[in-house]
Parts: C-alpha cells; sequence; structure tokens
C-alpha cells in the first residue's frame, strides 16, 4: 500500500485515516440502500480504494476533542438559532428592504482544517449570519451579517461570531485565547 500521494508523502494508511475510510464504507452501503451481504464485504475495500485513488490526506486533528467545551458550544448554538430566528424575522417583518447587514472578519487560527471547517458551518448554520470566505493564510473567517445599522452593530456582529468561532475551536481542543480580535479593518495591512 505504499506508493505517491499528494503532497509527496506516501499512501501508508495511517491510523488518522481509518475515520475517513470507515465513513466511505458508511457512505457506500447507505448509496446501496441496504444491508445485503455483497454490499458488507465490498465496502471496506472500494473506500479504501476510493481514498487510495483520490489522494486524500488524513484530516488533522491536533488536539483532542474535548466534551464539556464541545457540549457547551451545542447548546449555545441552539440558543443563537432561536434567538436569530427571531431576530431574522423581526429584521424582514419590520424593516423589510430597508435591513443594512455587513461582512465582518473574524479570527479562526487552527491547525486544523477540520476544526475551522466546524467553525465556518456553525456561525453558517445561524440564520443571519454566513460565512462567505475562508482565509487560511491569514486564519480569518469572512462572514455576512444581517440587520447590521451601524458602526456599534458591527462591533456586536464581530464579537458575537468572535465567540461562536471560540466556542468551536475550544472544543476542538485549541489553547483559551488564540482568537485574540480583529481590528476594524478586518485584519488587513
Amino acid at each position: 500500500m505504499n506508493g505517491p500521494r499528494a503532497g509527496g508523502a506516501t499512501a501508508s494508511l495511517r491510523w488518522s485515516a481509518w475515520p475517513m475510510v470507515a465513513w466511505g464504507a458508511l457512505v457506500w452501503v447507505l448509496l446501496w440502500g441496504g444491508l445485503q451481504p455483497l454490499v458488507l464485504v465490498s465496502a471496506l475495500p472500494v473506500a479504501l480504494l476510493c481514498w487510495l485513488l483520490t489522494g486524500l490526506p488524513a484530516p488533522v486533528v491536533p488536539a483532542r476533542p474535548r466534551l464539556w467545551p464541545g457540549l457547551r458550544a451545542l447548546g449555545a448554538l441552539l440558543v443563537d438559532l432561536v434567538r436569530s430566528t427571531a431576530a431574522v424575522v423581526v429584521a424582514v417583518v419590520v424593516r423589510g428592504p430597508a435591513t443594512r447587514s455587513a461582512v465582518v472578519a473574524v479570527r479562526a487560527p487552527s491547525r486544523s482544517d477540520v476544526a475551522v471547517a466546524v467553525a465556518a458551518n456553525r456561525v453558517s448554520l445561524v440564520p443571519g449570519t454566513l460565512v462567505v470566505a475562508v482565509d487560511r493564510e491569514a486564519d480569518l473567517l469572512y462572514v455576512h451579517c444581517l440587520d447590521v445599522r451601524d458602526e456599534a452593530g458591527v462591533e456586536r456582529a464581530r464579537a458575537r461570531t468572535q465567540h461562536a468561532v471560540d466556542q468551536v475551536l475550544a472544543a476542538f481542543g485549541e489553547p483559551a485565547g488564540r482568537a485574540a480580535g480583529v481590528p476594524a479593518d478586518g485584519g488587513r495591512p
């Protein structure tokens, strides 16, 4: 199982790649829609072959995910879903076309693409916010926020979004305080 891989790495199957292969096997079984013996027997070889042929690296999660910060982040997501849904309804019904928006930059400093992807999805799941760009080199997420009327609203949106990102990164074991606020210019030189 050794051979060239994307990025010059070898194709040796590392322990960190098994979750991806297992996920591929589960998708294979679900695509066939049943638990027939041939589907079950072929799932792991097909998933392994797909992993080897596509050259996908195993996802890197540099720290161990933490249960309590993860549960806090999940609880905060549920609260945000309710609160933001009500805020979006008020903004659309009361202000209608006069509703203003802004794009804010928030820090997402993590060595893990998985943690950044989960943080970006968490932000985008909340009504009224949407990640429009991810800049991995600068560790920034650019987030479109609905119903931002003034500079104070921009700062509130940035702080609220930064807090959500920090919660997700903490759930992935990132050290506290790494995601310091971004300057008002969005962190651009």
